[in-house]
């Protein structure tokens, strides 16, 4: 277990804190404020369930003049776009439904699955599934494909050292070719044979026995989305927060932490005015990327720095025209096509920029800072992306653009390449010395996950820290080594 190599540090750097903090009662806890930063859906999340009971001691930080992370719903005039493509998948926990329906107050709409995957000049219902192999693609190159499924095993003999070798163990090497290899260098950047097998436990194979059973099933063939843009979860929980008391900051960086007695007791922060504050703490929650708040804390250039994190520049295109295919997202794994996957937000609610008219497409291209990708201008973004998009066939031709911009979003997927774990768990145990200061979210451990995982984070340390056990940090840990786990999906 992941806690298991993670406790190693903390455990005897606690014990002697511990007792001080007990000699200390409850380290004033009575007057300290309950500070979260970053504002995305675990830190609202986290906010909203102690502002209920705590009130106006939970203060929210945020660098961005806008709440939600990567989460979000944003408007440039008169269109509304999310950042990348999001959704309430068909196997969101029920429980988590009522908690964004009923407590939270967002509205849900169900809407038909019509992914699409660029497969040899064709289009694979996504996810895909066996039948749909067998309807696109020749009888010849399906049974190919489903005899190096079967043959997968004979790879079971060694244990997989790297991304390329877990994969093919997982799907066989035929598929692992056709649909994963290349897809992992776009997405992530780096030679498959650097990645470690986190690559493929963070993310859910697509071709496996449980997507082939919920395709027989149906179940992969609807989602969840709310009614005016994901960014309308963490409106909603910013309407909460604000009616219990709570203080959200946004456009605030953090500039420092004061430290004394193994806790932090302040956080510095600097508007965008320059103007810098200082907030009493006694209890912070931090869901900014670890490594950020490593070298606030300690200094960037430590041994236990050097996470890597891929880059994701959005391409949004608004055409006068109404997109002809019926599908709302389409993914291309090949490395010659340079963007990952493509969205009609239009196809997600029917209510947003139901006035502009058109369409709006949402163009995913994943790069890394300094890549041509990531610092040419939008009207050559723009080209690339349009080649592109006639020469899959989503376009049929040049559209009439009314509108076009991107943005840039520098720390969008964690990299697992190999050595990931050790550098991190370096500085999660350095943190973890501070009793009162909790990692959490996406961001905060380093996690590729989905909303559901985020609002389960939030929700627990909520309860944790409610319940009064939060001193106890060898117990949040084994908490907290079940949120390692977790797994996105498309």
């Amino acid at each position: 277990m992941f806690y298991d190599i993670l406790k190693f540090d903390a455990v005897k750097s606690n014990l002697l804190s511990n007792i001080i903090w007990i000699y200390y009662g409850k380290m004033n806890t009575d007057k300290g404020k309950i500070i979260i930063l970053g504002a995305g859906i675990t830190g609202l999340v986290l906010a909203e369930r102690l502002s209920r009971t705590l009130k106006e001691r939970v203060v929210v930080v945020e660098k961005e003049n806008f709440l939600g992370g990567l989460a979000s719903t944003l408007s440039d005039e008169d269109l509304s776009f999310d950042l990348g493509s999001h959704r309430i998948h068909s196997d969101f926990p029920p429980e988590l439904i009522a908690y964004l329906e009923k407590t939270i107050g967002v509205k849900l709409i169900k809407r038909s699955r019509r992914g699409a995957l660029y497969y040899n000049g064709k289009y694979l219902r996504y996810p895909p599934n066996v039948f749909n192999f067998l309807k696109v693609l020749s009888f010849r190159n399906t049974l190919r494909l489903a005899v190096s499924y079967l043959k997968r095993f004979d790879y079971s003999h060694r244990d997989a050292v790297n991304y390329q070798e877990a994969m093919i163990r997982a799907v066989g090497k035929k598929i692992y070719v056709a649909f994963y290899k290349n897809f992992a260098r776009k997405l992530w950047g780096v030679d498959p044979k650097r990645m470690s097998i986190d690559g493929m436990r963070r993310r859910n194979t697509f071709l496996n026995l449980q997507s082939i059973t919920k395709s027989v099933c149906g179940k992969d063939r609807y989602f969840f989305y709310p009614i005016h843009g994901i960014g309308d979860i963490a409106k909603k929980l910013e309407s909460s927060i604000l009616e219990n008391n709570g203080k959200i900051i946004k456009g605030a960086k953090i500039n420092g932490f004061s430290l004394d007695s193994g806790r932090v007791t302040r956080i510095i922060i600097e508007g965008l005015d320059g103007a810098k504050d200082e907030i009493e703490s006694s209890i912070v929650a931090s869901t900014v990327p670890i490594d950020s708040l490593f070298g606030i804390l300690y200094g960037h250039h430590t041994p236990a720095s050097g996470l890597t994190w891929r880059g994701l520049r959005i391409l949004y295109i608004h055409m006068r025209e109404l997109l002809e295919a019926r599908n709302e997202t389409f993914y291309f794994p090949r490395l010659d096509i340079k963007f990952g996957r493509v969205s009609d937000i239009g196809k997600f609610s029917p209510y947003i920029n139901a006035f502009a008219g058109g369409t709006l497409l949402t163009v995913e291209v994943p790069c890394t800072p300094g890549d041509r990708l990531w610092d040419a201008d939008d009207k050559e973004l723009l080209d690339i992306c349009v080649r592109d998009l006639i020469k899959t066939g989503v376009l049929t031709g040049y559209p009439d653009v009314s509108k076009y911009f991107s943005i840039h979003l520098e720390k969008a997927y964690p990299v697992f390449e190999i050595g990931w774990r050790e550098k991190f768990i370096g500085m999660h145990s350095q943190l973890d010395k501070i009793l009162n200061l909790f990692t959490i979210g996406r961001k905060g451990l380093f996690l590729h996950c989905n909303i559901d995982h985020c609002i389960i984070q939030g929700l627990e340390l909520a309860d944790f820290i409610l319940q009064d056990k939060w001193r106890d940090k060898d117990l949040w840990n084994k908490k907290m080594s079940r949120f390692l786990q977790f797994c996105a999906r498309d």
